[in-house]
């Protein structure tokens, strides 16, 4: 070993703090309990200007020890607290440690023997991260790359490490050399980290330690990595990247790794585009995130760990032409040498499996890259009862399942629809052919279907090791019984509960036909009219509407009658119904709200047989079909209102016109439009934004606040709300403006201006209030078109909404299309408000005739979906 200084301390450990009071004791109570003399650790807290009991916690800490330092300084940055906890730090090795985090107790002790053994080879060690939720800790997977357990690594040959993080070690006299970069948001660990180690290109490793990593944000911290905010920096650093390790020409495969794989979270997360860039400024946006990936050398992205869909881009960026190639019954999809795909079988996920009067339903989606490097077919073969042979060419549909929000990137998927006659047919397969070559069909099942069922008076088993995977037999006793217990041994083994809850619904003694409706549990929407008119009707279904309502509420909105079918939300009742239902009715499709096991529902995908009907709650006219499309919801009838819905479910969401239900929603007509003359009122309906208020936990959503205020969505509206002209117009006009924020954000509605003149209200309205209706984009715009009065858009944060900063950034139903002007600045909005108002607020003939057309003529929506539901 070299000759070393000698230092005061074997560990500095640096903690920036901002705000972080609740986890400050967890934090340095971690480093006070190592199994290393805590004499020997220097703890060097810095209270970045927090503004709530911080610095009273670290007070008490720096009060009580003498090797606690407490550095108070003004909001500047984690940079600049980790640089001036640099500066100060008197131990050989520096450790950071960010304030709501915590260490294994092992950790010290060990970092610091392997760094005294190796200290000439390294300056920098790293350990593994744990994420933590203050429940339960995973293990971040990038640490499987060390695959040899402690020591040290070269990074010329373990080029895929990618140290990002801030569990790291450094020797003291690396401070004298480099610093965090005070002017970056983003990244600035990757770069310190990235300097340091390309000193001497290796990293040394240490098994037997963990830094946990607290993850209970509010998503605040996905605002920060939207390419609307950080685009430039992103592109820049890693350009920097690029060129600052350029070694007589060649860039360091480690640091092209780090680029590659920015480029790659920030594709699967759709945050590395900027869609709120004019269309010039975007294409050189794009040329230059091209121009960063050429940079990277093919054996770079063929041999790392990224999707194989993502690499086939990255190489089609770069021009690069990949081959196929056949060995005995293996495929392999190479390029220049390098293997990046081999399968000796096609992947595919079933999504539907479903019988109803002896015909077999399937619908899986087809996911293979083969997909994208040339032609591929798919057949079905099938055995009759008479054993007659029948093979047969499949259409490819489009297919969402690998939808990517970035425009720039295509992935090519197919899906298959097919249906059999189990009553002719006893088994089949699945075969592919590429290049004359046939591919065997390895299938999966989604969360909503199962691969062994009884139904129909059929057993249905599905085996991929058989030549047939797929059998039908006449479902006698012991096979009845053997798909069965064979099910629920699996849920035993897996959800005692589980178990439990599949043998009481086979004993539950239930009418033979059940219908369930449901809306969200405190409220009614469509599925409520729909009950109301179908529990009217004879015909032996036992109808049963879901709500958790007070008493009070359930008195004014059912007959007694009615009050004997409701079911409180995920009731003992409500789930052993749920197993047994043929049919269930809602307005919502999101498992949590229609499901009582939510994703449990896994467990008894062989139990269930109900039809879904999705009533929706508005109209999906936003760009969704990640969330929408038919492979990923369990949707089998989907009620629509419009023509839109119609050409807009059957092109973008993979739906055909047998899945659709032409209605319109039933509380439309079960209301009625109330036509009256107006009451002088301006309805304000915004909807609200994923990006400026916390994730769902627990049934609440943590406030942003400083977010929110500095927004151009609150300005805008505010703007808007206080505006002079407004003022003076509803004031000659007699007129009252409501602003109805969503409810979502019924939580911030003190923070919006208010007078006699603008009111703010959460309740019910009745559309026929109201000379004019202004929204961004809330769905309460189609209960207002059979009206025929005028719509006004306001977006005052058009750039952020565009950029994917909430959970859409565009609309099927474009503005250009829709039924009113946009607007993005609030004078230009009061201007055009003004200007209709002079014109006693008829609204244009443009716009009239366009909502004219709109919806289909159903006189009674209700009956229409009774009917087709139930023929």
């Amino acid at each position: 070993m070299s000759k070393e200084k000698m230092y005061k301390y074997d560990m500095s450990v640096i903690i920036p703090i901002y705000n972080c009071e609740k986890y400050i004791d967890e934090s340095i109570e971690s480093l006070m309990n190592q199994n290393y003399d805590f004499n020997k650790i220097e703890v060097i807290l810095i209270n970045d200007g927090s503004v709530d009991n911080s610095l009273k916690v670290c007070k008490k800490y720096s009060e009580s020890y003498d090797n606690v330092i407490l550095i108070d300084q003004k909001n500047s940055g984690v940079s600049t607290s980790r640089n001036n906890g640099m500066k100060k730090a008197s131990g050989k090795y520096i450790m950071l440690l960010d304030g709501d985090d915590f260490l294994s107790s092992s950790a010290i002790k060990n970092i610091v023997s392997f760094f005294d053994a190796n200290y000439d080879e390294i300056d920098l060690v790293t350990y593994p991260l744990y994420l933590y939720n203050n429940e339960k800790s995973w293990p971040h997977a990038r640490y499987n790359a060390y695959d040899k357990g402690t020591g040290i690594y070269d990074l010329e040959e373990y080029i895929h490490l990618n140290q990002n993080t801030v569990n790291v070690v450094i020797k003291n006299e690396i401070k004298n050399k480099y610093s965090y970069d005070t002017n970056m948001m983003l990244s600035e660990d990757q770069k310190f980290n990235t300097q340091v180690l390309m000193e001497k290109k290796k990293i040394g490793f240490v098994e037997k330690a963990i830094y946990y990593y607290r993850r209970v944000g509010t998503g605040a911290s996905s605002v920060k990595n939207n390419p609307f905010i950080c685009f430039e920096d992103i592109i820049s650093y890693n350009e920097w990247l690029l060129d600052h390790f350029k070694e007589k020409g060649k860039i360091p495969k480690y640091v092209q790794s780090l680029v590659i794989h920015t480029i790659n979270w920030r594709i699967n997360s759709d945050q590395l585009f900027p869609y709120s860039y004019e269309e010039q400024e975007y294409k050189k946006a794009v040329e230059r995130v091209h121009c960063l990936i050429k940079q990277i050398d093919v054996d770079v992205i063929c041999n790392s760990k990224l999707p194989v869909y993502n690499k086939l881009y990255y190489l089609n960026v770069k021009n690069k032409k990949c081959d196929i190639e056949f060995d005995d019954d293996t495929i392999y999809l190479k390029c220049e040498g390098n293997e990046i795909y081999e399968k000796n079988v096609l992947n595919a996920e079933i999504s539907r499996y479903k019988i109803k009067n002896g015909m077999l339903n399937i619908y899986l989606s087809l996911l293979t890259p083969l997909v994208s490097t040339g032609k591929i077919e798919l057949f079905i073969e099938t055995v009759d009862k008479n054993n007659n042979i029948k093979n047969e060419k499949l259409k490819l549909l489009k297919s969402n399942r690998l939808y990517r929000a970035s425009e720039d990137i295509e992935n090519i998927t197919y899906n298959i629809d097919v249906n059999i006659d189990t009553n002719k047919i006893k088994k089949f397969k699945f075969y592919g052919k590429l290049h004359k070559k046939t591919i065997p069909l390895n299938c999966t099942f989604n969360r909503f279907c199962s691969s062994n069922i009884v139904a129909d008076k059929k057993v249905h088993i599905y085996n991929r090791k058989r030549k047939y995977p797929f059998k039908i037999k006449n479902a006698n006793i012991l096979r009845r019984m053997f798909v069965i217990i064979k099910s629920d041994l699996r849920a035993l083994k897996l959800n005692p509960k589980a178990f439990i809850v599949r043998i009481a619904a086979r004993m539950y003694p239930t009418p033979k036909n059940i219908h369930i409706y449901s809306d969200r549990h405190d409220g009614i929407d469509n599925a409520y009219y729909l009950f109301k008119h179908d529990f009217k009707k004879k015909d032996n279904v036992a109808r049963y509407y879901i709500s958790n309502m007070d008493d009070k509420k359930l008195n004014e909105l059912f007959t007694e009658e009615e009050k004997k079918n409701i079911i409180k939300f995920k009731s003992k009742k409500h789930r052993l119904l749920f197993l047994k239902s043929k049919k269930i009715y809602t307005s919502f499709v999101d498992l949590q709200v229609y499901c009582p096991f939510n994703l449990g529902i896994k467990f008894y995908r062989d139990f269930k047989n109900y039809d879904l009907i999705y009533l929706q709650h508005g109209m999906l006219h936003a760009h969704l079909v990640n969330m929408y499309s038919k492979e990923f919801k369990e949707i089998d009838n989907f009620v629509i209102s419009s023509h839109f819905e119609e050409k807009n479910l059957i092109n973008n969401y993979c739906y055909s016109e047998k899945d659709l239900v032409k209605s319109t929603m039933p509380r439309m007509k079960a209301e009625g439009i109330s036509n009256h003359k107006s009451k002088g009122k301006i309805l304000f309906a915004p909807s609200w934004r994923k990006y400026l208020i916390g994730n769902l936990a627990d049934g609440k959503r943590d406030l942003l606040t400083h977010n929110l205020k500095e927004s151009s969505f609150y300005k805008g509206i505010n703007d808007f709300l206080k505006s002079k002209e407004l003022h003076k117009l509803l004031k000659e006009k007699n007129m009252v403006l409501e602003f109805k924020p969503h409810p979502i954000f019924i939580d911030y509605k003190d923070l919006f201006y208010t007078d006699d003149r603008v009111k703010i209200s959460f309740e019910n309205v009745d559309m026929a209030d109201y000379d004019l209706f202004i929204t961004d984009f809330s769905s309460f715009q189609f209960d207002f078109i059979n009206l025929l009065r005028p719509i006004m858009y306001f977006v005052p944060d058009y750039k952020e909404f565009v950029s994917g900063m909430h959970t859409y950034r565009k609309l099927d139903l474009d503005y250009k299309d829709a039924f009113g002007k946009l607007y993005k600045d609030s004078n230009d909005l009061v201007k055009a408000i003004t200007a209709l108002s002079k014109n006693n607020f008829k609204i244009d003939d443009k716009y009239k005739n366009r909502m004219k057309g709109f919806f289909f003529d159903v006189k009674d929506p209700c009956e229409m979906i009774y009917k087709e539901t139930n023929k």
